[in-house]
């Protein structure tokens, strides 16, 4: 298949059969190319025509080689750049390069210009002959008649000087952006960011997507080139997209990625304060504790474009009740409430603008389950500060249109000719003429004549038409001239960025600790001084981890308290040193002395345990030992230990107080001990000679029980041990046998009687062993 792209539309030559895409009659496209088709033979020339009439036309295989060296010639001829060769001279009647198809147009016999010359055959290139060019003199026209009241029709003409060479173009560019066009290049991007609560990028999405749409009706717009440039952060390969044509509400698109994004569009910060009263922003929450909360939102647009339609969304925990606003919502901006959902609308973000929403709740959290505060959702447009970066170098596109040179010799004045330059906007969309140059003199010399220069003319489809200023010619021929034209359709280009960001919730955690006392023994002697230990247990049971401890210990009269060096800590189990963990404790005791006949309080506070020991985190357990001593309580007593512990964080909020009510703790009790003790034993002759029947009683007589209770007995050294009851434990101590029973515990009015039988030889007397007991 031969494709051949012209101004007008396309001609293509695929498998015998020439195919026509145009918008020309074929009168209009003979009179625009007549110096080409001269060149074609009748034959070629009735094809062509058929073809233009039927739009497909079956040609002659013989003529095909002819067919399309006649269409190159065309599409060279038809070339935007118009470069002029010695072989070819464009006659007055010659249309624009990529000249865009037209209606068929009966123009009257006199804008019908006459050939200027003869054209040769078409020949190979060394048989190519240059054909005689007779070249117009430019000069200023002679002084014209005085006009007379019957000539008044008749305007003098005004003669320019026209320098041999102009220095090259150098206009001012006029701005086409803002106007309203058909053609509309859409440049959107969309924007998917995932932030973590401090605003950092954890994850990021940009897609973005260009749109060619060809808004007209009517008019088809065709040889679209695309010359962009910064897309070195994007998928887009070519800095060079070609596109053939658009059709009346047709579009064209290119999606594309954007890679490396370091940055968010928009500064946003959430702040949650549940302790007002501290200027730092604190998280923590006590359970079982109503608290005030804050919710601070910062909106910040850091760009020199305005944000619009921004919309906030949070949802509000059902947890949380009571809302209000703090201060005032910001002026031109909507808060609603709908469905646990906080939506605040802003219909416009200035650049560098800062806007503030304060709200505020109560909360109650009724276990030790954390606060979650939801995610938070954020919209926005913005219409340029795009991520791509990309920028349109040029945007180059046709559509019909026909420029052409009219040439009027004067009435009175002959061969003096009055010239001017004209570009027709046959198309729904506004043209740029970019350039115009208009030249005289031998073609394919470099001593060309300017006689015209335009500049970045905008031509809308309601003005029809530009015209130039006159340039005048003496000539007795038909002036001929070269052009160098450049022009495109004006777009309307529309940039705008799409953001979506999600914020991601944080958890209030708790703070709740559990305390626990505990005694080295639950009872004291009465009337005696008993040495014990005291253990108390404080162990993190919430999220938020303990910075600051305050304790304060209660010691009851009748008690020696602790020396403060005798205070030891432990971590989780293991102790806590000052040389090691640089842990410096504030330790009072009120009143500072030993005497026992007066309480004593002990003040414990541990600070910054972040900065030496770290914090208390959840699950570990700070535990504090000491020893007391007891001196000669009255029985029946029960003394309490009470103690309370406060906890804070870092930074310091909402304090956790934990009072004596919320200690597992227990009491001491004071026992009057007082053993009364019956031992008895007796020896009875056995049934054989040698043989000895022992009874032993043994009665608690006291108010207490008697605890791993041991009775012993001797064996003389000439016995021994036949039988027992209950069961006895025998070893030997200087050849003697000695007896044990041991009892668990004998209780208070108990009597045990224990028997047991011994054999030897010589009398055995009951003096001769005494019985022991220990507990």
């Amino acid at each position: 298949m031969k494709v051949f792209v012209l101004s007008f539309g396309t001609i293509e030559l695929f498998e015998g059969i020439l195919v026509i895409d145009s918008d020309l009659s074929f009168k209009t496209f003979e009179k625009e190319y007549s110096e080409i088709l001269k060149h074609a033979d009748k034959n070629l020339k009735k094809m062509l025509k058929s073809a233009f009439e039927k739009g497909e036309y079956e040609i002659d295989p013989e003529k095909e080689e002819i067919l399309l060296n006649i269409l190159k010639k065309l599409e060279a001829y038809d070339n935007p750049s118009l470069s002029f060769t010695s072989a070819y001279k464009p006659s007055v009647t010659e249309s624009l390069p990529d000249e865009p198809s037209m209606p068929d147009l009966e123009e009257p016999d006199e804008v019908m210009e006459p050939e200027i010359f003869e054209e040769p055959e078409i020949l190979e290139p060394d048989e190519i002959q240059k054909p005689e060019i007779v070249e117009p003199v430019i000069q200023p026209p002679p002084k014209p008649p005085a006009i007379t009241k019957q000539e008044d029709d008749l305007k003098p003409l005004e003669t320019p000087e026209i320098p041999p060479e102009e220095a090259p173009m150098t206009g001012v560019k006029i701005k086409t952006e803002g106007l309203e066009s058909n053609f509309i290049i859409q440049q959107i991007e969309q924007a998917e960011f995932k932030l973590d609560h401090d605003g950092k990028i954890k994850k990021s999405k940009i897609t973005g997507k260009l749109t060619l749409q060809n808004a007209g009706s009517q008019d088809r717009i065709w040889d679209i080139n695309l010359e962009l440039e910064k897309i070195k952060n994007t998928s887009i390969k070519e800095k060079s997209i070609h596109i053939n044509e658009i059709n009346p509400g047709d579009t064209w698109d290119q999606k594309y990625e954007v890679k490396k994004v370091q940055k968010s569009p928009i500064n946003f910060k959430e702040t949650i304060d549940t302790f007002i009263s501290n200027s730092e922003e604190i998280h923590t929450l006590i359970p079982y504790q109503e608290t005030v909360v804050e919710f601070t939102f910062s909106l910040e647009n850091p760009a020199s474009e305005d944000i619009m339609n921004l919309k906030m969304e949070k949802e509000i925990p059902k947890p949380f009740s009571d809302l209000r606003v703090v201060d005032e919502i910001p002026s031109k901006t909507e808060l609603k409430f709908e469905d646990q959902t906080l939506i605040w609308n802003i219909l416009t973000l200035k650049a560098n603008q800062t806007l503030i929403l304060k709200i505020r709740g109560k909360i109650l959290p009724d276990n030790l389950k954390n606060i979650k505060t939801a995610p938070i959702k954020i919209s926005f447009t913005k219409d340029a500060d795009l991520y791509s970066d990309i920028t349109f170098e040029d945007v180059s596109s046709i559509s019909k249109n026909m420029y052409y040179i009219e040439k009027d010799e004067q009435e009175q004045q002959p061969n003096n000719w009055s010239c001017r330059f004209i570009f027709e906007n046959k198309s729904e969309f506004p043209f740029l003429l970019e350039s115009a140059e208009i030249f005289s003199g031998e073609i394919s010399s470099s001593q060309k004549e300017v006689v015209l220069r335009a500049i970045d003319e905008v031509i809308q489809p309601s003005d029809e038409e530009w015209r130039s200023q006159d340039w005048y010619v003496v000539s007795e021929e038909v002036p001929t001239f070269g052009k160098a034209v450049k022009f495109k359709i004006i777009p309307s280009t529309t940039k705008s960025l799409t953001v979506n960001l999600e914020i991601e919730e944080i958890e209030l955690p708790i703070l709740w600790a559990e305390v626990k006392k505990t005694y080295s023994q639950s009872e004291v002697a009465s009337y005696v001084e008993s040495s014990l230990e005291v253990t108390t247990s404080i162990s993190n049971q919430g999220d938020a981890e303990i910075n600051e401890l305050s304790i304060k210990d209660f010691i009851p009269e009748n008690f020696i308290p602790p020396a403060l060096n005798d205070l030891k800590f432990f971590l989780d189990g293991k102790p806590i040193t000052k040389e090691k963990h640089k842990l410096e404790p504030i330790l009072v005791r009120v009143p500072d002395s030993g005497d026992p006949a007066e309480p004593h309080q002990l003040h414990i506070q541990l600070r910054n345990l972040n900065e030496n020991l770290g914090p208390i985190k959840k699950g570990s357990n700070l535990g504090l030992k000491y020893p007391i001593k007891a001196i000669k309580p009255p029985p029946g007593k029960e003394y309490n230990f009470p103690i309370s512990v406060a906890a804070n964080t870092v930074p310091a909020g909402p304090s956790l107080e934990i009072n004596p009510d919320m200690v597992e703790n227990s009491e001491i009790k004071v026992t009057h001990r007082r053993r009364k003790l019956t031992v008895g034993k007796s020896v009875f002759p056995g049934d054989a000679p040698g043989e000895y029947d022992i009874l032993i009683l043994f009665k608690n007589r006291g108010n207490i029980p008697i605890e791993n209770a041991v009775i012993t007995d001797l064996v003389p050294t000439n016995f021994k041990l036949l039988e027992s009851n209950p069961d006895a434990s025998t070893s030997e101590i200087d050849e003697k046998t000695l007896v044990e029973w041991k009892f668990d515990v004998i209780e208070a009015g108990k009597k045990l009687e224990i028997s047991y039988k011994l054999k030897g030889t010589g009398d055995y007397k009951g003096s001769d062993a005494e019985i022991f007991y220990k507990v």
